[in-house]
């Protein structure tokens, strides 16, 4: 006589979140999708690293709302922990939330990040409905631009990777991994552009802010190594104390940093990017403080480039932004879902442009 097949168990998660009110509606979000939460804890609570302290969770679902230092030492202390999938949400969501489709969208990405097909049995799941959305709280699905016929960059020989129409240098300080992953979301695959990000941090959580930013969008994050080439689609993070030196080809060179207040210089890689790619330039910077980036975007737009700025009511801290503004080299400010959005419309209005002169006007 066959035995009968062992049921499959809930997906089991682990919530850790800052506001006690925010990891409640997300247990129960949870629970109504047919998942177990083992775990519920603030970030100064987190288990040490032994993995019985974690109650057999199979992946986290943690809640940041801005990614500052605070965010990022209870990013490094879950580094140090159990090798557990991470999944960001966005505590804003939580609350808007007022249906359970909340819960089925972050049942689906956490099992997809914990390798499940199904978070739950398949006795007990609630019936598939095709989802749009692929990011913890992003609400979008990335569209590949290039599908319409009319933002692809042409494509290498070879089939190689495409080199970028344009580079971006894209700047952050506090507030910014945040802002970062709301932006890199919502892009979708197929851009012809390249990034460059400098983020202040320590050098320590830099390899773990390149694999969550590499988790929430289509672009290829990953910290820049002397050598790299930059395609269209890839975002390069600057690592500590070096500084990149950029090729017009794409070619990627680390020089020492030397002496400078901050670290990485987001002054120096708007430079570097405005040095190589002149009017293909642009930048963009997100929530900080002080000034890293104001000389920056002076280079940028002296070579005729773009440069666009988060809106203050969604920075942590809007005076780096703010700075630049108050000098008159911002041509664009929005939250970081807007500026996403306006660099897609650009691509687009490149993608036309350049088919009608392919067409001879």
């Amino acid at each position: 006589m066959a035995m009968p097949e062992p049921r499959a168990q809930p997906l089991r998660v682990a919530v850790v979140g800052a506001a006690e009110g925010e990891r409640r509606s997300l247990c129960r979000l949870l629970a109504a999708a047919g998942l177990e939460v083992v775990l519920e804890v603030s970030p100064e609570e987190l288990p040490c690293g032994r993995v019985e302290d974690w109650r057999g969770a199979e992946v986290i679902l943690l809640d940041l709302d801005d990614g500052d230092e605070a965010g990022m030492a209870c990013l490094a202390r879950l580094a140090e922990g159990p090798p557990l999938p991470l999944v960001f949400v966005d505590g804003e969501t939580v609350r808007a939330s007022t249906g359970p489709r909340l819960g089925r969208v972050l049942a689906e990405k956490l099992a997809a990040e914990a390798g499940r097909a199904s978070p739950v049995p398949r006795e007990t799941a609630p019936p598939r409905r095709p989802l749009r959305v692929v990011g913890p709280a992003a609400g979008r699905v990335p569209e590949r631009v290039e599908a319409s016929g009319e933002a692809g960059a042409p494509a290498a020989a070879g089939g190689g990777p495409q080199a970028p129409v344009e580079v971006w240098g894209l700047g952050a300080s506090i507030g910014g991994p945040q802002a970062l992953k709301r932006f890199l979301a919502r892009l979708p695959a197929g851009l012809p552009f390249g990034f460059v990000l400098a983020q202040h941090i320590g050098e320590s959580f830099l390899d773990l802010l390149a694999h969550q930013l590499d988790r929430e969008t289509p672009l290829r994050v990953r910290v820049a190594q002397d050598g790299d080439r930059l395609a269209a689609g890839d975002v390069l993070v600057v690592p500590v104390g070096r500084v990149p030196v950029l090729g017009a080809d794409g070619s990627v060179r680390l020089r020492p940093l030397g002496e400078s207040v901050y670290d990485p210089s987001i002054d120096r890689t708007l430079e570097a990017v405005a040095a190589a790619w002149g009017e293909r330039s642009g930048a963009i910077l997100f929530s900080g403080m002080g000034d890293d980036g104001l000389r920056g975007c002076r280079e940028i737009v002296r070579r005729g480039g773009t440069v666009w700025a988060q809106e203050p009511g969604s920075c942590v801290v809007s005076s780096m932004a703010d700075q630049a503004r108050e000098r008159g080299y911002v041509g664009f400010s929005g939250t970081p879902e807007r500026l996403a959005d306006h660099l897609r419309a650009r691509a687009l209005r490149l993608a036309r442009a350049a088919a009608r002169v392919r067409k001879g006007g």
